[in-house]
């Protein structure tokens, strides 16, 4: 078995095996309590497709994202979700069913075995959450692993929004540090009237008191030019909007949305 810990979505998964639909008008509130958990508490019929609203609901219970509410009921929403990868323990799996391009079924792979077959767990197989027989990996139609919604993740799965970002806010910086490094310059190659008692520095000066003169050198620096005033708004604006770009990127993908990255022909 793999480490649950790194796949606590899987594990989740095997902690409802059993569950299964009721024979009857009945309807079991466990399988209802899925659908509520991925938004969907209008559904009151066990005899609605829940494989999706089944992975939907274990992704959350790991602090996962899901497909938005408008399309996490079809099991091919997952075609888009977080990123390609193979089929491996914790993949998300998506499979063809029925005759229409719509239709399809979703489970998580939990085994692959030695000859490359796997064995997947999930809901609606056979109206309960089940482990599937061996199957052949090549008959799904893609395999799919969770990013956290967070910048971090994100820039390693090569969301583009994340990059910009990362770009937009690192140019700000730049622009930001250009009065301090012009003052610092200026003040280096500035004549030396009186040689410093080196030894005495760092008693003289507590660490507060260089700050503040540094300070005051780079305010003197930008009352003489201008323009460095300009630069260092210029900047905090780059640095702010930068921030902005990914603090939105990372929001949406908590909604769902899918990567930036899948919009380059490199990830389709």
């Amino acid at each position: 078995m793999p480490d649950a810990s790194a796949t606590p979505w899987l594990d989740e998964m095997r902690q409802r095996l059993g569950v299964s639909e009721i024979v009857g008008k009945k309807n079991n509130p466990a399988v209802l309590a899925m659908f509520a958990d991925v938004g969907h508490t209008e559904v009151e019929s066990e005899e609605v497709s829940w494989c999706a609203a089944a992975t939907g609901s274990c992704l959350k219970s790991a602090g996962l994202p899901i497909p938005p509410k408008n399309v996490n009921r079809l099991a091919r929403s997952y075609l888009s979700y977080g990123t390609k990868c193979e089929a491996k323990p914790g993949a998300i799996a998506v499979w063809p069913r029925g005759n229409s391009s719509w239709q399809g079924h979703v489970n998580i792979v939990e085994t692959v075995l030695p000859d490359g077959r796997i064995i997947c767990i999930g809901g609606n197989q056979s109206d309960a959450v089940t482990r599937t027989k061996p199957m052949d990996p090549s008959g799904a139609l893609g395999f799919r692993w969770p990013v956290k919604p967070v910048v971090a993740e994100l820039r390693k799965a090569g969301s583009t929004e994340i990059k910009k970002g990362d770009a937009v806010q690192n140019s700000g910086t730049i622009l930001v540090a250009i009065p301090p490094a012009v003052a610092a310059a200026k003040e280096l190659l500035a004549p030396i009237t009186t040689p410093p008692k080196m030894e005495n520095i760092g008693e003289a000066l507590t660490f507060w008191q260089q700050t503040i003169g540094g300070i005051n050198a780079v305010g003197a620096l930008v009352a003489d030019n201008p323009w460095l005033a300009g630069t260092c708004i210029a900047g905090l604006m780059l640095a702010w909007l930068g921030h902005t770009i990914k603090k939105q990127r990372v929001a949406r993908a908590a909604a769902g949305v899918p990567l930036s990255a899948e919009l380059e022909p490199a990830n389709v």
